[in-house]
């Protein structure tokens, strides 16, 4: 697998996106069991999974980040802010945040 530096956190689990229209705000991702984490260009990272925005557009996302195309557009259209978390750094670790927005 492949280092990613996103900000200045660097972490080997992040799968750099494609990004084969050269103009996404996503940069990398990973994708687990139900789950799936992207990072954009500001530094931010956000976790999406079946409590929010629900499975079926965490299985979406994940078809999207491996064809590595389409990816940022359907996050735009589709789930905007309804994410489980935001991923927080602190130092060196990354932190769950539970969203505002929607209480998880």
């Amino acid at each position: 697998m492949q280092r990613v530096t996103v900000g200045r956190l660097s972490r080997p689990d992040r799968v750099p996106y494609a990004d084969r229209s050269g103009a996404s705000g996503v940069v990398a991702y990973a994708a687990g069991d139900g789950f799936i984490d992207l990072w954009f260009r500001d530094g931010g990272g956000y976790r999406y999974d079946a409590t929010a925005p629900g499975q079926e557009h965490v299985a979406a996302m994940t078809r999207l980040a491996a064809a590595g195309e389409g990816l940022a557009t359907y996050v735009n259209q589709h789930v905007r802010t309804n994410y489980a978390r935001r991923l927080r750094r602190r130092g060196a670790v990354l932190r769950a945040a539970v969203n505002p927005l929607n209480g998880v």
